[in-house]
């Protein structure tokens, strides 16, 4: 993009995660809900725009803080991983989601292609999932049970050529 050279558009995946939970600290407070990072010690550095990236995480975990049930816990992972040939950090988002049950799978992953409001948390997961595309990324995501989605965001830890279909 333009004023960025590829050097200032790698940064830390870790340290941005830990500062968007900490601007969330307040939800997770009043939510009673915890939070558990698991990591790698050599997380690679991310090649995108961190602002971009911050506006994934901060919605992904607002998405899912407010559709968990109080006390429990959303677990996020950070991995090494592959994108398009290429290497890839893949982010690993989930918790037990009160909201969802087998019956609502299919209208919940159809809202993620549609400029549609969650009922429950207000988030348009649509719009994340266009941030991470504009970023070279993938995102999608898939059920461990009917009630656990897990959130994926796999973003480049290279730079990418990005193509818009045309």
């Amino acid at each position: 993009s333009p004023g960025k050279t590829e050097h200032e558009k790698f940064f830390d995946s870790l340290i941005l995660m830990r500062r968007v939970l900490a601007t969330h600290d307040l939800l997770f407070l009043s939510r009673q809900v915890t939070y558990h990072i698991a990591a790698d010690s050599q997380t690679p550095k991310i090649w995108a725009e961190e602002g971009q990236v911050q506006f994934i995480f901060s919605q992904l975990i607002e998405h899912m803080v407010r559709r968990t049930s109080r006390g429990s816990r959303v677990r996020i992972s950070l991995k090494e991983s592959t994108l398009r040939g290429g290497s890839g950090l893949e982010v690993n988002f989930s918790n037990e989601d009160k909201h969802l049950t087998e019956v609502d799978q299919q209208k919940f992953l159809a809202e993620l292609f549609e400029e549609k409001e969650d009922a429950v948390s207000g988030i348009y997961l649509s719009d994340c999932r266009k941030a991470v595309t504009r970023e070279g990324g993938r995102f999608w995501v898939d059920f461990r049970r009917a009630d656990i989605p897990i959130y994926h965001v796999l973003l480049p830890t290279s730079e990418v050529k990005i193509t818009t279909p045309t």
